[in-house]
């Protein structure tokens, strides 16, 4: 402290603050200057990329402690599926468990959804609207398309025609899609107890003449259902000149140019489309599992994930899974029935009528309570007017006598 001299501290303080204004300066010219096309769009691909200690960082903190399960029960003469989804985060210290339980059935055009997952945030946006477990009678609500809907298109018909086209866009890949892989070293394989393997591989070209394929399956089912009933698709119908049109584009592409469209999305852009799909089978070719491997991200990301999918299909996988108690307890037969959704929304939009006709009635009662006390005050003034002048004339009477 003996060194230091009031004049010399005032010098440092001066040079150290004209020092952070020039910086301020420099930065503000920097800012100013015009970015060039090449400059944003380093900073976009900057913005993607990843570095070394971000993977390290995500992987030991993030993608190995995370997992997404699912238990499905399908059902292909009623045409339903009945799933329930999670989203499990566990570490040594955190765990926790997102469950959402979702049904499908194409026959009643409904979908039934537990949605206790969402009402937290539900109530954050709409805490008036948003009911308590409590007041609900069963923690399933259930929504089904309005009939303006189902009749232009019944979901029975779609869903035929998907599916239908899915298979037949398989039954028509080429063979060298399809290879016979070894299995002594899979693990996987010995949980399931399979006995051989078939790998199928689907890059962008293929996965983009599949989804060709499958559009043009699913437009000529389509069309079919249109033609075979005149009555009720009449020329003019919009689900016919939708058809149509799409005849006009199925043929002027191949489906390889869909693939082909993929493979340049895939040059371009910080994403991949290639998969690798396992099967596995028994000693009578029976399907007993499948493991799937999907590559998200390029060169450009500076990284790739790769999510391992494996599902199995064997009765006893299905009974020891943790989800399928929740499954039987949303939609098994012992079920509580689920909330009409459809007139819970119903009920919503009557409460915000009447809340608009109490606002009208109010409004219109204020208008006349105010026509009312205006009245009354001008009563009151003219009354007092007609006083005040009468005790003038009164005056002046008496000044005259």
């Amino acid at each position: 402290m003996s060194g230091l001299s009031p004049k010399s501290m005032a010098a440092k303080y001066e040079a150290m603050q004209m020092a952070k204004q020039q910086a301020k300066t420099e930065t503000v010219n920097r800012g100013s200057l015009p970015m060039s096309s090449t400059g944003m769009i380093g900073n976009i691909l900057d913005m993607f990329h990843r570095t070394p200690e971000q993977i390290a960082a995500s992987n030991a903190y993030q993608y190995e402690h995370l997992t997404f399960n699912s238990v499905s029960q399908y059902r292909p003469k009623q045409r339903q599926l009945q799933s329930v989804y999670s989203y499990d985060y566990a570490t040594p210290t955190i765990s926790s468990s997102i469950q959402i339980p979702l049904a499908f059935d194409f026959n009643s055009s409904s979908v039934v959804v537990d949605p206790s997952a969402i009402m937290p945030i539900v109530a954050l946006v709409n805490p008036e609207n948003t009911p308590l477990p409590s007041h609900m009678t069963s923690h399933t609500v259930s929504f089904g398309l309005p009939e303006s809907i189902t009749a232009q298109l019944p979901p029975t018909v779609l869903y035929d025609a998907v599916l239908n086209a899915i298979q037949s866009s398989m039954a028509e890949l080429a063979p060298e899609h399809f290879s016979a892989v070894d299995i002594s070293g899979d693990t996987f394989a010995k949980e399931v107890g399979a006995t051989r393997a078939v790998k199928v591989y689907f890059g962008s070209q293929q996965s983009g003449e599949m989804i060709g394929k499958t559009l043009k399956y699913v437009t000529r089912s389509l069309q079919e259902y249109v033609d075979a009933n005149p009555d009720k698709y009449p020329d003019g119908a919009a689900l016919k000149t939708a058809l149509a049109k799409a005849q006009l584009y199925n043929k002027g592409y191949q489906s390889a140019d869909v693939g082909s469209l993929l493979q340049l999305i895939e040059a371009i852009g910080p994403i991949s489309f290639n998969q690798i799909n396992y099967y596995y089978l028994d000693s009578s070719d029976r399907l007993l599992a499948k493991q799937q491997r999907v590559n998200i991200g390029s060169d450009f990301m500076g990284s790739t994930t790769t999510m391992l999918n494996q599902v199995r299909y064997d009765k006893a996988s299905f009974n020891r899974h943790a989800l399928t108690p929740l499954l039987a307890q949303s939609f098994g037969p012992d079920a509580t029935p689920p909330i009409d959704g459809n007139a819970w929304i119903a009920k919503q939009r009557e409460k915000k009528t009447d809340y608009k006709r109490l606002a009208m009635h109010a409004t219109t009662i204020k208008i006349a309570v105010s026509k009312v006390l205006i009245a009354v005050m001008s009563m009151v003034t003219i009354m007092t007017m007609a006083q005040t002048l009468s005790m003038r004339a009164e005056l002046t009477m008496l000044k005259m006598i």
